[in-house]
């Protein structure tokens, strides 16, 4: 058998030994436990974060909601705006159409109205004319000087007497 034996270390060999290995096992230990109080304090943080994210999501999906009924809504307002727009727009041109027939109207009332003043005017003009006659017209001013009108006084009466 070749079975060889290891050569025996010392006690005080061995206790160096198990005093570095002791400290390597505490070293690892408190590393093992900053690592886990990492690892807990990311969780932590992974589940809040986590958290914050389907409520930013179901906040999101209420405002895609939300903005989806605006939008709805103001079509349909757009749509009835139009629509009211439409009919006042069509009574506004009835209405032009009515006010234009209506001056129309009114423009062949107003020139027959006119006309009949105009004859009435001058059917008035003539009935002045023949109540009144004219008046003779005005003496020259040779007959308005006394001395000079005298001889053609009688002559300038006849005159106009049978003129009128």
């Amino acid at each position: 058998m070749a079975w060889r034996a290891e050569p025996r270390l010392d006690t005080e060999a061995r206790h160096v030994q198990f005093n570095k290995l002791d400290r390597a096992h505490d070293k690892l230990q408190r590393l093992h436990e900053t690592t886990s109080r990492e690892k807990d304090a990311v969780n932590a943080e992974l589940a809040k974060t986590n958290a914050v994210r389907r409520k930013l999501e179901a906040l999101c999906k209420e405002l895609q909601k939300q903005n989806k009924t605006v939008l709805e809504q103001s079509k349909v307002a757009t749509a009835e705006d139009e629509t009211k727009r439409q009919e006042l727009s069509e009574r506004f041109q009835e209405t032009m159409k009515d006010i234009q027939s209506k001056i129309d109207a009114h423009e062949g009332d107003r020139l027959k109205q006119t006309q009949e003043n105009v004859e009435l005017r001058e059917k008035l003009q003539s009935f002045i004319n023949q109540v009144n006659p004219a008046p003779p017209p005005p003496l020259p001013l040779i007959l308005l000087q006394p001395r000079r009108a005298a001889p053609l006084l009688p002559r300038y009466l006849s005159c106009s007497c049978t003129a009128a």
